[in-house]
């Protein structure tokens, strides 16, 4: 019997308090009045992996929150700014990898026609139809002139994604706000896996979703996060870190061997390598058929300094050898709550703040 389909951790619709800053772009803008404005974001549900079968029904509804309603435009904004757009990805991006701040040459047309940003400074590497990194890579789950308001009452309908026209596999998904000269990505956590047929070997591909927030750890503390596969096992999970930098360099950190899908918490506990570093992780499922997929945890890690006296040992050990245990998975278990505090916005805050310098240091590097 071919297995359950993978069901949401955490999916319950709630309104959040959440706090956005300005997706800067690469490029010198004119003054707009609403340059201070912090744009609204996407908020989505917690939910790890969905498998959607379109022999069964090709439509999948995906849900969304707002933290408030965002409607009242400036005078020299655009007719449609302020609105929420969603698009679909054929793979998931590191923490440090900014999607392209425009999608179309035409809202930038429109944005120059208006005097909101200056003619020829937005490169085709910022517009999504024409960098070619990716290329062949997204499809538009609502249509560039179907932009959602960003009200109450559009976020209580459902977005209807026809998947009958998408390539099969295994796709994530990003709520997009435009409002000039700033436009924001919100990413959405988890995969959709896209199949006509789950009892079909060929098109159950490995797919693998991880979910986090922003933390703080000690050497060799455990990381927060929860993973879901879906794939035909048995196979195996390999996590790494990297330091948070224009350029990952992706060292091992734990392999985890899996028999059949699973929603589970793994057991990862912070390098000693990582210590006094911004760290981030990612997992490369690999199914039995040599076949594999990438996810990347959404939320960047603070490894404090080690003390004076030098770092911990590793907090679990085989007592006959003193070496460190394999981790292996674990339970499944919903991390944090659904409200925010003053703190935590402003570390938030500041970690979307170094985002976009990020971004554009390390399009700078690969270009």
């Amino acid at each position: 019997m071919r297995r359950a389909s993978l069901t949401g951790l955490g999916s319950s619709r709630r309104r959040t308090a959440a706090l956005a800053l300005l997706a800067v772009v690469g490029a010198s803008p004119a003054q707009a009045a609403n340059e201070a404005h912090v744009r609204t974001p996407v908020v989505w549900p917690r939910e790890c992996g969905r498998v959607v079968e379109r022999a069964v029904d090709p439509v999948t509804l995906l849900t969304y929150d707002i933290p408030q309603e965002d409607l009242e435009l400036t005078p020299e904004e655009l007719d449609d700014s302020r609105t929420h757009q969603f698009i679909g990805f054929c793979r998931q991006h590191p923490y440090s990898e900014l999607l392209p701040p425009w999608i179309t040459r035409d809202d930038v047309d429109r944005s120059v026609a208006a005097e909101i940003i200056g003619a020829d400074v937005v490169s085709y590497r910022e517009i999504l139809d024409e960098t070619t990194v990716w290329a062949d890579c997204f499809v538009r789950i609502t249509a560039d002139d179907a932009r959602r308001p960003i009200s109450f009452a559009a976020a209580a309908e459902p977005i209807a994604w026809d998947t009958s026209a998408v390539p099969l596999g295994v796709w994530s998904v990003s709520g997009y706000t435009f409002e000039p000269p700033f436009n924001l990505w919100t990413d959405r956590g988890g995969f959709i896996k896209v199949v006509d047929a789950r009892d079909d070997p060929e098109q159950d591909v490995p797919a693998l979703g991880l979910l986090g927030t922003e933390q703080a750890v000690e050497v060799h503390e455990p990381l927060a996060f929860e993973a879901c596969a879906d794939f035909a096992g048995p196979g195996r999970v390999e996590f790494e870190w990297a330091v948070l930098a224009p350029s990952l360099d992706w060292q091992p950190l734990a392999t985890v061997e899996l028999e059949q899908d699973l929603e589970w918490t793994p057991e990862l506990f912070a390098p000693e390598a990582a210590a006094g570093h911004q760290i981030l992780i990612r997992g490369r499922l690999i199914d039995g058929a040599g076949r594999s997929y990438e996810a990347h945890a959404p939320a960047r890690i603070d490894v404090a300094d080690c003390p004076a006296d030098g770092c911990p040992p590793p907090p679990s050990t085989d007592p006959e050898t003193g070496e460190p245990s394999a981790p292996a998975p674990g339970g499944c278990e919903v991390i944090g709550g659904s409200r925010l505090s003053p703190l935590w916005l402003l570390v938030l805050a500041l970690a979307l703040w170094m985002r976009p310098k990020l971004g554009r240091r390390a399009r700078a590097s690969a270009d």
